[in-house]
């Protein structure tokens, strides 16, 4: 119990410490991408670890005085439907201290078929629950291809994209003009009229967006720039991009609700990255880094990008949890549920999690209709 004078310091101080390590948390992660413009290149990959490491230490510290017991309360929606896509019902629990998740874990896995926690990257390893089934997968994943073979019609080209190369061909049908800029209030415009509708339209309730002025600071005024397609001279589709080093970046998207449904909206996302990677070419980069996707092969995001010749890798945030599921046995529903998913396996991106058969239990599920969060 905290007095009444204790609490007027304590909680002030504590929203304090944690707005100064949120900010700490996201401009970490902002500074990995330009680490690629470091020389020589054996020096990037040690910063971009350093700097991942002190923004998820930081995300720690903001989870630190008020951490539940199943971690980051950060997509917790996104858990949710990913879990339930039926719906769920939703009991809050009391919160724990950090170092007792792993206590408290052990005592809801007697009460549940599986545990999923949300918790940082470099979460303290003695702070880590575990069971006899523990797999960890992340939420994201950053889909990077290699620009090779010359020209971006040569990397379009062989039996391997014959179905990229499709697309490609029916998106240069349709008679898209393409420019770029850095004007603010044109940033803006496409922030509401393309970013938001398209995102809105996409992914529902479960939509993650930005703010015009995040999109600036954490892109245009680091050098990126707007690419915008339009029709009839009026801006139609638009992504944001940046180059850093020899690689290229794609930021958001958006595309305008007004060519939903016809011949311009089902090929303006493969117009925009056709001009924005012929762009990347032009330039003699050697990489294309696609953005983050949700990280499972049963994302329609995913499967897109993977189209794109891309090949997931780690996210390159710190501020997203890693997601441990852990049980004891797994009914066999729950472990189809789980299979078809597909959600990629943190300690090898190429494959996906599967609950072994060997821990499959023939009982009834126990709770496959409730999910615990604890932040009352």
């Amino acid at each position: 119990m905290i007095s009444r004078a204790a609490g007027a310091v304590y909680y002030p101080l504590r929203r304090t410490l944690a707005w100064t390590a949120d900010r700490l948390t996201h401009w970490c992660d902002q500074q990995v991408r330009s680490t690629y413009r470091l020389k020589p290149a054996f020096l990037q990959e040690g910063v971009r670890r350093a700097l991942l490491t002190i923004g998820s230490a930081a995300r720690i510290v903001t989870l630190f005085p008020r951490v539940a017991y199943m971690g980051d309360a950060i997509l917790f929606d996104l858990l949710v439907g990913t879990l339930f896509p039926h719906g769920a019902t939703i009991e809050r629990l009391p919160r724990v201290p950090a170092w007792r998740v792993p206590q408290q874990a052990q005592q809801l896995l007697n009460q549940a078929d599986l545990l999923v926690c949300g918790l940082p990257r470099r979460w303290p390893g003695h702070w880590r629950p575990s069971a006899r089934w523990s797999v960890r997968s992340p939420v994201f994943a950053q889909m990077v291809a290699e620009l090779t073979d010359g020209t971006f019609d040569q990397w379009t080209r062989g039996r391997a994209h014959k179905r990229l190369r499709r697309d490609v061909l029916v998106a240069a049908r349709v008679p898209f003009s393409s420019r770029t800029t850095r004007s603010y209030d044109e940033l803006v415009r496409f922030h509401e009229q393309l970013y938001l509708p398209h995102v809105h339209h996409r992914h529902g309730d479960q939509a993650l967006t930005s703010t015009a002025r995040l999109h600036w600071q954490d892109w245009m005024s680091r050098g990126g720039q707007l690419l915008l397609l339009e029709l009839d001279g009026e801006p139609v589709a638009g992504v944001i991009f940046g180059d850093v080093g020899d690689v290229r970046f794609l930021g958001e998207e958006g595309v305008s609700p007004r060519i939903r449904g016809t011949d311009a909206g089902a090929s303006a996302q493969v117009a925009l990255k056709a001009h924005a990677i012929s762009g990347a070419f032009a330039r003699g980069l050697r990489k294309i880094d696609l953005g983050r996707s949700l990280a499972r092969k049963s994302d329609r995001g995913f499967v897109h990008k993977e189209r794109w010749r891309a090949q997931p890798a780690p996210p390159q945030r710190s501020y997203y949890p890693l997601w441990t599921f852990l049980a004891e046995t797994v009914p066999p529903a729950l472990a189809d549920h789980l299979d078809a998913l597909q959600l990629l396996d943190d300690a090898d991106l190429t494959t996906s999690i599967s609950p072994p058969r060997n821990i499959c239990s023939s009982t009834p599920p126990r709770r496959l209709t409730n999910v615990a969060a604890t932040d009352e």
